[in-house]
């Protein structure tokens, strides 16, 4: 039921601005699409967004570069907006997770703080099927449909500081959104993209070198392992890339996997079983050679040492000397 307003107050009441109409692709993700071939198509916009431009500019190539800049601008606007409210959402889900920095009874203040705790191996291991959950929830699941509200929130307020809106059917390249993400409008986009790369950059950095491991959404890789996990209904995968499976492991496995990796590739260029095993009694052959070598040689060394003392010793009791023996 809508609220009767005396007409003595009614001017009181702060009235709807009149929201004007734009592509839901006007300001692209990709900067070097902000060129001249852009200008032209979307200058009949550029008003919206600042006072030194009109249709008397229409055709002027200064007033078009002008646009370019403008544009630029606003998309590093939005970039940073985006950064910004991604790093609160984390920080807000920290809290509500009551996670504190390890060792101390405060609270990640920010994103460095937040990786403090992740990089912490004792935090981490322990429960720590939650604790990827929650590294999951903050590298892709703030960015999904259901949790995306904070996004969704920055878009509008944007907007509607620029008294505008998105009109999902209409485009620069005269086509129709096709997906969600499309339909939210330019401003959603640029508020997200930059933020989940930065966010999800910086952690999977920090996961490798302080967990051997990170937490991704694709199972794409080469020389990679995966492990399929599951996090807010949303698949997912625990990758243990090549480099750091090799320093997890001792040096008799390394050399196994060394091992390993050129019988498959002796394999794979026709070299046969047969030919491999005559390889490796040939190696055990020449080592048994060696340690037999070393140990001749050993025992030589060890006879002529005990001759010389012998021989030292003799003449030392013949000169009525106590002998000096080296152990040399």
């Amino acid at each position: 039921m809508n609220a009767v307003i005396p007409y003595e107050n009614t001017q009181l009441v702060p009235e709807e601005p009149q929201l004007r109409s734009i592509p839901y692709d006007l300001i692209p993700t990709e900067s070097k699409s902000l060129n001249q071939e852009w200008a032209e198509k979307t200058f009949r916009y550029a008003y919206l967004f600042g006072r030194d431009f009109g249709s008397a500019n229409w055709g002027e190539s200064q007033y078009k570069q002008a646009w370019i800049d403008k544009g630029l601008e606003l998309q590093a606007e939005l970039r940073e907006l985006g950064v910004q409210k991604a790093h609160e959402k984390v920080l807000s889900i920290f809290r509500e997770y009551n996670v504190f920095i390890p060792g101390s009874t405060q609270r990640p203040t920010n994103m460095d703080d937040a990786l403090v705790v992740i990089n912490d191996k004792n935090w981490y291991t322990e429960n720590q099927d939650s604790k990827q959950a929650l590294i999951h929830m903050i590298m892709y699941g703030i960015f999904r449909r259901g949790y995306n509200h904070w996004a969704v929130k920055a878009s509008q307020d944007w907007l509607f500081n620029y008294e505008i809106r998105i009109d999902e059917n209409e485009s620069i390249k005269n086509v129709q959104g096709k997906n969600s993400r499309q339909k939210k409008g330019f401003v959603y986009r640029n508020l997200v993209q930059r933020a989940s790369n930065a966010i999800a950059d910086r952690i999977q950095k920090n996961m490798i070198s302080n967990h051997g491991h990170y937490i991704s959404v694709r199972n794409k890789g080469i020389s990679c392992k995966f492990e399929s996990k599951h996090f807010h209904h949303f698949n997912a995968y625990i990758v243990y890339p090549k480099d750091t499976l090799v320093n997890l492991m001792s040096p008799q496995d390394q050399i196994k996997k060394k091992l390993r990796d050129n019988i498959t590739l002796a394999l794979k260029n026709n070299i046969t079983h047969d030919d491999i095993t005559k390889i490796v009694h040939e190696c055990t052959f020449d080592i048994d050679d060696q340690f037999q070598d070393f140990n001749s040689k050993y025992n030589q060394m060890h006879n002529n040492r005990y001759k010389k003392q012998i021989f030292i010793k003799l003449i030392s009791n013949a000169q009525g000397k106590k002998p000096c023996i080296q152990n040399k």
